[in-house]
This record gives structure tokens, C-alpha cells and sequence, in this order.
């Protein structure tokens, strides 16, 4: 969660207010914002209206859970080898490490409320605490079976409500609702099997594909002959699944290598390495454009933790 704030602050936030011990509230330029509740979890409700030219989302990973609960929008979610296209009402669940990314199908205003959470959310518990259904390791669609949609109803709405009071009791009475949310969720909901699809299989070979070997394709075009499509053709179609062009998912496959080796105490020769770059200053360049920051000072950033 420290790499989400710290990202976002430097690209994102408009102004960041610590309103009481424990929370703090930031405001995303796109209007919306993202309430803190302690290091761990993140709660936030975002209604914005998209057309294809502003749909900022592509595709991405991270290492925190995300639980999205829809309330309107022509919006799928594309995650691993597989389409979600939930309702309203239906909650997307992303475990960490899940390569996804949200994908407009027509212009809409989009009406999601998400929750952010690291599992070490629970830690003071101490053992298994994460509730069971959050030690799935991919997308879910779920939902809530009619009998139990009242609690579930009265819970979520009591989460929003806590956030209008501005009172010394906002974070933690907060945070307990939002805890007892996730065990609600957890114990009631099933999965909504009526919206998964396939993505095609090309689709997901080019993306393996890319996966594997990212430190050694040298151009779109290299990647285009492995599979014998032209460059026009593979870009396209890429972009018309993944919201990202192939150049740039390549630039954000390799500045995660670069980072995981500097998270593992590794020197930025060797981050560079690995990365696949073939010149220093570009490999700075990308690190730059993807964290904020540059490797040597992601390094020292994360070696203060």
C-alpha cells in the first residue's frame, strides 16, 4: 500500500488532509477520493463519467487485493485469461498478482465503490484471519444471495455514512465496518459464473508470450514475426483487450523485474540487468515513468522501510 500512495501522490493526488489520527483523505484529480485507514486499507467510491479517449485504466498488477463493487457502467474487467462482465450489484474480487485491467465496452458514467487491502490488514489477529474466500489466487465475480442482501446492504451503506462524520470516532468505527463487510462478503457470496468468458486464444498466447519473455523482445515487430501477424495487427489487437499498447505493457513488465530485484537488495546495475534494457539511460527513463522515482531513489526509498 506504501508503493499505492506513494505513486499516486506523485501523479495523481490534487491534496492529501489528515483529518484525525489514522485516516487520511485524498483527492484524486479525477474527483473522487481515497480515504486511508491506517497503512493497510484503502476505501473509496468513484463515479466518473468515460468515453474511450479518458478511460485512463490499463493493464496492471499489484500486491494488495482489490474488491470492487459495481453500481453501474458498461465496463468489463479483463484478469489473467479470462473476461468478467459483471451487473450491477456484482462484486469483482482481484487477488494480488493478478495481471487485469477494467475495460470499457461503451461511454458511460462508471459507479464503483472499491476497497484496497493488504493482508497484513488483519495481522493483529494473528494466524489465517483473512477471511477464506480472499486466499483465492484469481478473479472472481460474486454475489449476494437475496436472504443475506439486507446485512450486506446495511453494511455498506454504514461504511459510507461513517465518512460524513467528522468525528474522533470516524476512523476506527470505520475500520470495523469495513472488517465485518469483508467477513460478510466472504461467508455470503457465490460466484456469478453467467459473466466469465474466454478471452481468445491468440490473445492470451500473445500476452504469455510477452510475459515470458519481456527482457529479451527486442521491438513490436520482433514480437509481431514470432507470431506471424503484421505490427499494425498485433498492436491492435492487443490494445483492444489489454487498454495498453505493447510498448508500454513491455516498459511496465520490465520496470517491475527491475524493481523486485531492488526490493531483494539488489544494486541498480543489477535491476538493469535484469530489466532487459539495453542502455542505462533509457532503462532510467522507463523506471521514472512508471514509479515517479528513479531507481536509485526507489532503492533508498525501500531500503528506509
Amino acid at each position: 500500500m506504501r508503493d499505492y500512495f506513494g505513486s499516486h501522490v506523485r501523479k495523481y493526488y490534487t491534496s492529501v488532509q489528515d483529518p484525525q489520527p489514522g485516516l487520511k483523505v485524498c483527492t484524486n484529480r479525477n474527483g473522487w477520493q481515497d480515504y486511508f485507514l491506517g497503512e493497510y486499507l484503502v476505501f473509496s467510491h468513484r463515479i466518473t463519467f468515460y468515453n474511450r479517449e479518458t478511460f485512463p485504466d490499463k493493464l496492471h498488477t499489484h500486491t494488495f487485493y482489490e474488491l470492487d463493487i459495481i453500481g453501474g457502467g458498461d465496463v468489463s474487467y479483463i484478469a489473467d485469461e479470462q473476461e468478467i462482465a459483471p451487473r450491477r450489484g456484482n462484486i469483482v474480487l482481484i487477488p494480488p498478482g493478478v495481471t487485469h485491467t477494467a475495460r470499457l465496452i461503451s461511454p458511460c458514467e462508471y459507479d464503483r465503490t472499491v476497497f484496497y487491502f493488504d493482508p497484513k490488514v488483519l495481522q493483529f489477529l494473528g494466524g489465517a484471519s483473512l477471511p477464506g474466500i480472499f486466499h483465492r489466487d484469481q478473479a472472481s465475480c460474486l454475489t449476494i444471495p437475496m436472504p443475506k442482501l439486507a446485512q450486506y446492504s446495511y453494511l455498506l451503506s454504514s461504511v459510507e455514512y461513517r465518512i460524513t462524520q467528522a468525528d474522533p470516532e470516524t476512523a476506527p468505527l470505520m475500520f470495523a465496518r469495513v472488517i465485518e463487510l469483508l467477513y460478510c462478503i466472504s461467508t455470503n457470496a457465490r460466484q456469478d459464473h453467467a459473466h466469465y468468458t474466454a478471452l481468445p486464444s491468440n490473445v492470451v498466447e500473445i500476452k504469455s508470450y510477452i510475459d515470458e519473455n519481456y527482457a529479451t523482445i527486442g521491438s513490436v515487430a520482433d514480437l509481431a514475426s514470432q507470431f506471424f501477424y503484421s505490427r499494425e495487427h498485433i498492436s491492435r489487437i492487443f490494445k483492444y483487450y489489454f487498454n495498453t499498447s505493447i510498448t508500454e505493457y513491455l516498459m511496465r513488465k520490465r520496470i517491475e523485474a527491475a524493481k523486485a530485484a531492488l526490493d531483494a537488495g539488489n544494486s541498480v546495475t543489477n535491476a538493469f540487468t535484469r530489466s532487459g534494457y539495453r542502455s542505462m539511460s533509457t532503462f532510467i527513463e522507463a523506471f521514472r515513468t512508471v514509479t515517479g522515482l528513479s531507481p536509485s531513489a526507489y532503492k533508498k526509498d525501500h531500503k528506509a522501510e
